[in-house]
């Protein structure tokens, strides 16, 4: 919320007519085996007559931003920002996964056929890269995850 890039993309989840649910995990997450920043989960529906894959507008989309990873394994794309900057970084991406009909789409036919037909993360690198830009340029206070405790 602190980057214009970065309330573009709240305001797309807020105002979407898909489900959506948030979560910033201080674990590692791991997608296809594979280190991860952050996910989408979804379960994709099956159309009875065309055998097609879609993404029902009743189903939760479960995204998640992992702490864990972007503090313990820093990927190059984050290493110079705080861990709040990243969050927002990641979480970016994430929505436009969540968002964006075309990469639904393309994520349904990679679903379908089980195989990486589309890249569907050039749009979401593109939006997570802006974020990340806009956060060196304001220079945004480092806050922990955990609120501090005060005595």
């Amino acid at each position: 919320m602190q980057t214009e890039t970065g309330r573009e993309q709240w305001n797309k989840a807020v105002s979407s007519d898909r489900k959506m649910s948030f979560e910033i995990s201080e674990g590692v997450g791991y997608v296809y085996g594979k280190l991860a920043n952050g996910d989408v989960k979804r379960e994709f529906s099956k159309d009875a007559s065309t055998g097609n894959r879609y993404l029902s507008k009743d189903e939760v989309q479960e995204i998640t931003v992992y702490a864990g990873t972007i503090e313990n394994h820093p990927d190059a794309r984050y290493s110079d920002l705080t861990l709040r900057q990243a969050i927002g970084a990641v979480a970016g991406h994430e929505i436009e996964h969540a968002t964006n009909e075309t990469n639904i789409k393309e994520k349904a036919i990679n679903t379908q056929y089980n195989e990486k037909i589309h890249n569907i993360e050039t749009v979401p690198n593109e939006v997570s890269k802006k974020i990340a830009q806009e956060s060196r340029e304001t220079n945004i206070n480092k806050i922990p995850i955990k609120p501090a405790i005060i005595y």
